[in-house]
C-alpha cells in the first residue's frame, strides 16, 4: 500500500510511505527512470515531506515505544537525525515543511505537553540552531493538516470546532491569532496554490 505521497519541488521524484505488515517505510520514486529506493530502514517511518530545496526529507519516526520527528539527505547519503532532540509525539496526523524553508509544521500531541482536546497544530523553527517547540493552535478541539501559505504568512488547516471539519485560515505562527472560515458546507486538506492566492 502506498500514502501519504509528497512531490519533490522540482517535480522530479515521489516521496511515500509504503505500508507493510510489521513496519512502514519510506521510499522515493524517480519519475523519468521510474525505479524506487528505499530511504529509511530502522523503526518505522512515515509522512514524509521535502525541504524547499530538495535535498532533505522530514518525517515522523518511530523508534521503539518513542515517536518523534526527524529529517535525512533526500539522496540517501546519511541515516538522518532528529529534527529537535527530546522531542516525543503521541501519534500525528500530518507534517509540512513550509516552502521558505524556516518551519516544520505538524498537528498531533506532544508528549508531556497534552492539548485540551484532539489534535493540536505545533511548529519547531529551523533557522538557526535554537530549535524551540512552539504551540500554533491548541483549542479543546481537534485541528489538523496545517499547511503554511508559500510567502509565509498565513496557517490554513481543518478544525471541527464547528461540530464537523472546516477549513479555517489565520495568520502564521502568531499563537492562537483570529481566524476565518474558508469553508462553508464542510472542508478537509487544504492545499495552497503556488502564489498564496488561493486554496
Amino acid at each position: 500500500g502506498y500514502r501519504m505521497v509528497r512531490l519533490s519541488p522540482d517535480g522530479r521524484q515521489l516521496a511515500l510511505t509504503m505500508e507493510a505488515k510489521e513496519t512502514n517505510q519510506i521510499w522515493i520514486h524517480d519519475r523519468s527512470s521510474a525505479t524506487t529506493r528505499q530511504l529509511t530502514f530502522d523503526g518505522s517511518a512515515e509522512r514524509p515531506s521535502w525541504s524547499p530545496d530538495g535535498s532533505r526529507l522530514a518525517f515522523v519516526a518511530h523508534r521503539g515505544a518513542k515517536v518523534s520527528i526527524w529529517s535525512a539527505p533526500a539522496d540517501g547519503s546519511g541515516k538522518g537525525e532528529p529534527v529537535l532532540a527530546g522531542l516525543e509525539l503521541n501519534g500525528s496526523a500530518a507534517l509540512f515543511w513550509t516552502r521558505d524553508g524556516k518551519w516544520i509544521v505538524w498537528d498531533g500531541v506532544v508528549t508531556g505537553k497534552p492539548g485540551a482536546g484532539g489534535d493540536d497544530i505545533f511548529a519547531i523553527p529551523m533557522a538557526g540552531t535554537d530549535r524551540k517547540l512552539q504551540s500554533v493552535v491548541a483549542t479543546p478541539f481537534g485541528e489538523q493538516t496545517g499547511e503554511v501559505s508559500p510567502d509565509g504568512r498565513w496557517l490554513s488547516y481543518e478544525s471541527d470546532q464547528s461540530g464537523f471539519f472546516q477549513v479555517y485560515l489565520r495568520p502564521f505562527p502568531e499563537k492562537n491569532a483570529e481566524r476565518w472560515t474558508v469553508s462553508t458546507g464542510g472542508g478537509i486538506y487544504p492545499a495552497w496554490a503556488r502564489n498564496s492566492s488561493a486554496e
